[in-house]
């Protein structure tokens, strides 16, 4: 019998957005797939939720115990979580200069104390602008002014000046201030960043575009901040969520100095070009921008790839199933040639699901994911929330699989434990139980008629994968219905 190696851990610390499932849970679900990966997170009850902020002074605590006790390999940090509190109260809180800076001093003393050793990669939100009158995620003004302001951000942008002026006069000054301010108080924060990046005391950025579109003051505050980073370790990308799983990705591409060629496949003829909801590029340049932030390469054709994603796009329109909009359904013929070209697909692939919004193609998965997922060259799926959200952390998990395949450290169990926590989010919640559970109340956040509901979907699931039924916990973690938490003990 030939002895294996015993291959080092490698350390990464992560500073999560907050504590919801897709960003708490899901980075420590990605790290077990590959058994020499030793993810570090801060304890969950440290991070912000829906109406907590993060508690900043034990996070900081806790980063530089980690430093001190463990040799980090990389720190993966959600700036927000640390000068705002969290993605949601970097809109919300009020928080002065000065209050800030001292985060931000003692931040960069932490950081400076460990360049030398570890990489450093951060991401920080441009703040985004909801075309709506939802205040649950927004300050409170917005259940009456959010699409106004929207609408000047918008108009703002084209250059409008009747229209802009004629908005003035409808949303009150003291509430249009309020959100002007907000927004340069954290676009001169986000500038002070690169200051970081030319000193040298971060490694690496991303700017994340948080549900975004064509037009607006975020728009225009991308372009500034990309123009800043031309030629920097740094970068402007359209998502939120997913990115602390791509610079995962990234790190652990890095650690192992493994280059992986991906090659992009379309399910429709027309799907690369259209532009997703919440978003402001084509579904092609999104795949591109994605394969590269997770440290991969886009590969020139099929053959010089060493894995494929399959992206399952529209033919013109995404869908979104959050929003109860269904104008286009995935036809015989799309199944059938993502049929006969799995049947020839000799490498690993991945499932991007991006045909709709806020979670998977029904008929998709049914015909396809669920009828190929045993096939040994399956590397992952994904089908959750926005485009950027799917393809980040699908790329994520197909490649930390792959460098886990490479080096002998695969962990079976854990990746079918992911696989099956995306499928039954992503397809059984989110694609089906979530517009029943809403059809009867919007907000029906009742675990045991979540578990009846999802149970049939879960079983269905669970033949292709080895998990006990038994074993799963569900629940609403933000008290709402949007997300659930699956929990497999």
């Amino acid at each position: 019998m030939r002895l294996m190696r015993k291959e080092k851990k490698n350390n990464i610390l992560l500073i999560p957005i907050d504590n919801r499932p897709v960003c708490y849970q899901l980075p420590l679900q990605l790290a077990e797939i590959n058994n020499t990966v030793n993810l570090i997170i801060p304890p969950r009850e440290y991070l912000g939720d829906l109406t907590k902020r993060s508690d900043f002074d034990n996070i900081l605590n806790r980063l530089e115990k980690n430093i001190k006790e463990n040799p980090l390999h990389a720190c993966i940090i959600s700036l927000d979580t640390i000068i705002y509190g969290g993605l949601i109260q970097s809109r919300r809180e009020k928080f002065t200069i000065e209050e800030i800076n001292s985060r931000l001093d003692r931040l960069k003393q932490i950081f400076k104390s460990i360049k030398n050793d570890t990489k450093i990669y951060c991401l920080s939100s441009i703040m985004r602008i909801s075309n709506n009158n939802i205040n649950e995620e927004e300050k409170e003004y917005w259940n009456r002014f959010g699409e106004l302001i929207y609408q000047y951000s918008y108009l703002l942008h084209k250059g409008d000046t009747d229209k802009v002026s004629e908005l003035k006069t409808i949303i009150p000054k003291e509430i249009l201030n309020d959100y002007l301010e907000t927004r340069k108080r954290n676009f001169e924060i986000n500038k002070s960043y690169i200051g970081w990046l030319k000193e040298g005391i971060i490694d690496f950025i991303v700017f994340c575009q948080d549900d975004t579109g064509e037009f607006g003051i975020n728009i225009q505050e991308a372009d500034e901040l990309e123009n800043l980073v031309t030629n920097l370790n740094g970068q402007v990308k359209t998502g939120m969520d997913e990115i602390p799983l791509s610079l995962m990705s990234k790190a652990i591409t890095e650690i192992k100095n493994k280059k992986i060629k991906i090659y992009p496949i379309y399910t429709t003829e027309n799907g690369k070009n259209i532009i997703s909801r919440y978003e402001d590029k084509s579904i092609e340049n999104s795949v591109k921008n994605q394969i590269e932030l997770n440290g991969g390469i886009l590969a020139k054709n099929q053959d010089d790839a060493d894995m494929c994603i399959i992206v399952h796009t529209p033919n013109f329109e995404q869908n979104d199933h959050a929003m109860n909009i269904h104008s286009e359904k995935t036809t015989e013929k799309t199944l059938q040639n993502t049929e006969k070209l799995l049947q020839q697909l000799n490498k690993p692939f991945i499932f991007a699901d991006i045909a709709n919004a806020n979670g998977g193609d029904d008929v998709f998965v049914e015909n396809i994911i669920l009828e190929n997922i045993k096939l040994k060259h399956f590397y992952g799926y994904a089908g959750w929330n926005t485009t950027s959200n799917t393809l980040g952390s699908v790329i994520c998990m197909g490649m930390i699989k792959y460098i886990a395949q490479k080096n002998n450290t695969f962990n079976q169990k854990a990746f079918q434990k992911v696989v099956f926590i995306r499928l039954a989010d992503d397809w059984a919640y989110q694609t089906i139980v979530r517009q029943k559970i809403r059809a009867l109340s919007s907000d029906l956040i009742d675990e045991n008629n979540l578990t009846l509901s999802i149970m049939p979907y879960l079983s269905k699931i669970s033949k292709n994968l080895d998990i006990n039924l038994n074993k799963i916990k569900l629940s609403f973690p933000w008290n709402r219905t949007f997300e659930i938490e699956i929990n497999i003990k």
